[in-house]
């Protein structure tokens, strides 16, 4: 199961990029800046607790 949703994310990333590649490299920037202040708390808090 883990392997065919794997293959699925695969497909729909590489597709977009096929589509919309400046779109595509638009929204993957967005995820990345949106997403590492959120993995960066979530690490501090988990250090402090251990």
């Amino acid at each position: 199961m883990v392997a065919v949703a794997m293959i699925m994310t695969g497909t729909l990333i590489w597709s977009t990029f096929v589509w919309a590649p400046a779109a595509g490299l638009i929204s993957a920037g967005v995820a990345v800046v949106t997403g590492l202040p959120v993995y960066y708390f979530w690490d501090r808090r988990n250090r402090k607790t251990q």
